[in-house]
């Protein structure tokens, strides 16, 4: 009898160690492993293809991020002074001078010598002519299609060194879809580009160069349609802050002085804001 309860004693001995070890082996856990998420994100924190930052340089290192604006000041030719001030101008000015202004040629010669970029202004018909008078050799729809080639390839002939041609006035000719192509045809041969002031929100000509395949742009912004210097200061705010919108403008000045010390005065901040290219830099 006394066998037989030791016997059972030890059996329940056994079985109780076997529980606890069972147990024991349970509780321990394997050493976690970083999910393959992680190691993703690890990869991803180099630099593909085994580039490092110092091969790729910032691109404000690189290149001029700000927004383009590009100014032109029509009319020239007439006031020689204050023509040479503008082109002494320390900015990229577009200037354009009128083919029969008395010192046109010397001053665009100059201009361009000065890496300045030129066009040519030609006068072309307005509404309201000829109360409202463009001025000599002005390009009318009246005109054949002979008589408009001759002059603008005089005028043409004289500035060798422009690169483009715009219009003085021209709110009725730059309407007529058959003028302007005669005229762009002339500009395409020559290999020029046109800017169009916009003196009618009716013109045809950016349709018509599309169509030929000539360069062309229009003007955005009036700098100086009201002569004082608080005036013109409000226009040239609103040129940087379209092109912060869009990220380029064009705007158009005239020979005023109170044009040229604005643009003096302001010329810090439009450094600061934007990129001033010639016209042609934003073709």
């Amino acid at each position: 009898m006394v066998l037989w309860i030791w016997v059972l004693g030890l059996i329940v001995a056994l079985g109780v160690g076997y529980i606890w070890r069972s147990g024991k082996r349970e509780i321990v856990r394997p050493v976690p492993v970083p999910a393959p998420k992680e190691k993703s994100a690890a990869r991803e924190a180099t630099h593909p293809s085994g580039l490092s930052p110092i091969s790729r340089p910032s691109p404000s290192l690189s290149e001029d991020v700000r927004p383009r604006v590009a100014i032109v000041i029509d009319d020239l030719g007439y006031q020689r002074q204050l023509t040479l001030d503008f082109i002494t101008l320390k900015i990229p000015l577009t200037l354009s001078f009128l083919p029969q202004a008395p010192y046109s040629r010397e001053l665009a010669q100059t201009a361009v010598q000065q890496g300045k970029e030129t066009l040519l202004h030609v006068p072309m018909e307005p509404k309201g002519f000829p109360k409202t008078n463009p001025g000599p050799a002005a390009l009318l729809t009246t005109m054949k299609n002979e008589e408009i080639q001759a002059i603008l390839k005089k005028d043409l002939e004289q500035f060798p060194g422009i690169r483009g041609i715009n219009n003085h006035m021209g709110s009725l000719f730059t309407e007529d879809r058959e003028k302007m192509t005669l005229v762009l045809r002339v500009i395409r041969e020559r290999k020029l580009y046109f800017f169009d002031s916009r003196t009618s929100p009716d013109s045809v000509v950016l349709s018509v160069a599309s169509q030929l395949g000539v360069k062309a742009i229009h003007r955005d912004i009036f700098l100086d349609n009201v002569t004082n210097d608080e005036a013109i200061r409000l226009q040239v705010e609103k040129l940087i802050h379209l092109a912060e919108t869009r990220g380029l403008a064009v705007g158009c000045g005239h020979p005023h002085p109170e044009t040229l010390r604005v643009l003096k005065e302001t010329l810090p901040a439009l450094h600061d804001k934007v990129h001033i290219v010639p016209l042609s830099g934003l073709l």
